[in-house]
């Protein structure tokens, strides 16, 4: 309850958060204000003012609260309708869902080889670098599991890749390795970056690239 009249204003508050697609967004709740009134305390009433110092902290921490509740509810509005604008692309787009769907585990599978290298284990490494980088070409481009490097090569050069010869001298070198020797700490650590900029080469093709 307001202890003097006259106009009490609160400032604006600006909270920025991360959507569930990565993008960040900025919820700013305008600062208002409004006009406290006079109000004499009548004689007689059941109920009186006691004067205590902890009333203008909790006043000032009730603003805050209202502050914060109002901004989380906008928050959580937003973050509701992104979601439900994902699910709905995800049900209608099916070129859009397989490239998610590539990188969730396209993540996954490099998280473990990079593990795999942490822990000298570069034999292991080189196979799941290998791995990685075939099924991230059949899931997001929709080709055969069971395509070679060439025949891989070969179709994404029709959609505009133009370093099949890279690719190919790559995946030759981690075939080596993941089924023959293990390849050096410098040799691996050199693939993964390879690998790396291939996956980038891949994700600067256009849209159309996607379609088989």
């Amino acid at each position: 309850m307001p202890r003097e009249e006259g106009v009490i204003a609160f400032p604006p508050v600006n909270l920025s958060f991360a959507l569930p697609d990565g993008t960040y967004t900025n919820v700013l709740h305008p600062s208002f204000s409004f006009d406290v009134a006079p109000a004499p305390i009548q004689q007689n009433t059941d109920f009186q003012y006691i004067e205590n110092p902890r009333t203008t902290l909790i006043y000032g921490s009730g603003i805050i609260l209202y502050c914060i509740a109002v901004l989380m509810g906008a928050v959580l509005m937003i973050v509701s309708a992104a979601c439900q604008r994902k699910r709905n692309r995800l049900d209608t787009d099916m070129v859009y869902a397989r490239a998610l769907g590539a990188k969730k585990r396209r993540r996954a599978i490099f998280s473990s080889a990079e593990k795999a290298v942490a822990n000298g284990s570069y034999k292991e490494a080189a196979g799941l670098i290998r791995q990685g980088i075939l099924y991230y070409c059949a899931d997001k481009f929709n080709i055969s599991n069971s395509a070679s490097p060439k025949e891989i090569a070969d179709i994404l050069a029709q959609r505009g890749f133009s370093s099949q010869k890279g690719f190919l001298q790559l995946m030759s070198d981690l075939d080596f390795h993941a089924f023959g020797s293990p390849p050096s700490e410098l040799q691996i650590k050199e693939y993964l970056s390879e690998a790396y900029n291939t996956l980038n080469e891949f994700d600067k093709l256009p849209r159309s690239s996607l379609r088989p």
